[in-house]
C-alpha cells in the first residue's frame, strides 16, 4: 500500500526532472561560431622522416593553427615525390603544373630543430621594377651569379607556419622584409625565425564572430562597461553585451563585454538573435620533453 500511494509523488518527480533537464542552456543552445575554412598548405618531405618526428611536427603545426578553436590553415603532406630534391626542383617541378602557391619543405633539420622552409615566389616575379630588383640585388643579396633566380624562402619552426602563413596572405608581413640581411640563397643553415615566443608570450586564436539567441547573451547599460567603448562618430554605445558565463564556458570561450556587431535575422537563429566577438579560453603552451605543446 505505501509502496503503491508512494508512486504517483515519484512520477510527478520524474517528469518535473525531465522537463527541467530539457530547458538547461547547453541542450537547447543555438549559438552558432561563425568559422572560416582554413588555409590549405603543401608540405613537402625532400627527405624520409621518422614516424614519432613527423607526427610530433605535424603536431606543432596543429597547435600553432589553432585547429582546437579555428584553424587559421590546414597541410596537406605529399612524402613521397620529392625525396632528395631541392628546394628551388621542387618550385620548378609545381610551377611546371601550375602550382604557384606557396609551401614549406620538411627536410633533415626538421628532424634535428622542428624547423621547415616556407617558399614562396622569385625575387624578380615579386620585384617586377627592373630598377627596384636591382637596386635589391645590390644591397641585400650576396653569393649570387649573375642571370640566377633567387626563390624567396624562410626558415621557420614549424609551429610558427600558420601564423606566418597567415600573416602573408593577408598582406600583414612581406617574407622580403623577414629575410636575413644580407640574403644569401645558397645557405641552408640560417636560423629558424619565428614571429612570437610561443612559451613566454604565445599569439592568440582569432576571436570569432558567434551568432547568439537572447536567453545566450546578457546585457548592460552601465557606463562603467558601455564607456570602455567608442563608436566612430557616434560617440559611446548605449549597451554592451556578451555571453551569458555558462554558454560561454561550454563552447571554450571568455564571457567578455563587447559590442553589438549586428542583429542577426536569420532563419537558423530565433528572433533577437546578435552577432558579438568573443575571445576563445585558450590553454596554455609550455615545453615537455623539448618539444612545445597545448597544456589545458
Amino acid at each position: 500500500m505505501l509502496q503503491g500511494r508512494s508512486f504517483p509523488c515519484v512520477a510527478v518527480k520524474l517528469l518535473l526532472y525531465i522537463s527541467c533537464f530539457h530547458l538547461l542552456p547547453h541542450l537547447t543552445s543555438t549559438l552558432i561560431i561563425q568559422r572560416q575554412p582554413p588555409e590549405l598548405l603543401l608540405g613537402i618531405l625532400t627527405t624520409p622522416l621518422p614516424p614519432n618526428v613527423l607526427r610530433n611536427r605535424l603536431n606543432q603545426f596543429r597547435l600553432g593553427a589553432f585547429e582546437q578553436y579555428a584553424p587559421l590553415a590546414r597541410l596537406i603532406l605529399d612524402s613521397t615525390r620529392f625525396l632528395g630534391f631541392s628546394p628551388e626542383q621542387v618550385r620548378t617541378a609545381l610551377d611546371a603544373k601550375g602550382k604557384k602557391e606557396p609551401f614549406i619543405i620538411l627536410d633533415e633539420r626538421t628532424s634535428a630543430d622542428g624547423s621547415v622552409w616556407y617558399i614562396n615566389r622569385y625575387v624578380d616575379e615579386v620585384l617586377e621594377d627592373k630598377e627596384v630588383l636591382e637596386e635589391w640585388l645590390e644591397h641585400d643579396a650576396i653569393n649570387v651569379k649573375a642571370g640566377e633566380r633567387i626563390l624567396l624562402k624562410s626558415r621557420r619552426k614549424m609551429i610558427d607556419v600558420p601564423t606566418f602563413f597567415e600573416a602573408i596572405q593577408e598582406g600583414q608581413t612581406d617574407i622580403l622584409a623577414e629575410l636575413p640581411q644580407p640574403y644569401d640563397p645558397g645557405n641552408s643553415s640560417v636560423p629558424a625565425q619565428s614571429l612570437y615566443d610561443w612559451e613566454i608570450d604565445p599569439p592568440k586564436p582569432p576571436a570569432p564572430f558567434i551568432v547568439a539567441a537572447p536567453d545566450e547573451f546578457e546585457v548592460t547599460r552601465d557606463p562603467v562597461e558601455t564607456h570602455k567603448f567608442v563608436i566612430p562618430h557616434r560617440g559611446f554605445p548605449d549597451e554592451v553585451v556578451r555571453l551569458k558565463a555558462g554558454v560561454a564556458r561550454q563552447q571554450r570561450l571568455v564571457a567578455k563585454w563587447t559590442l553589438i556587431m549586428k542583429k542577426y535575422e536569420g532563419a537558423d537563429s530565433p528572433r533577437g538573435s546578435v552577432v558579438l566577438q568573443q575571445e576563445w579560453d585558450v590553454g596554455v603552451v609550455r615545453a615537455v620533453d623539448g618539444e612545445l605543446v597545448d597544456v589545458e
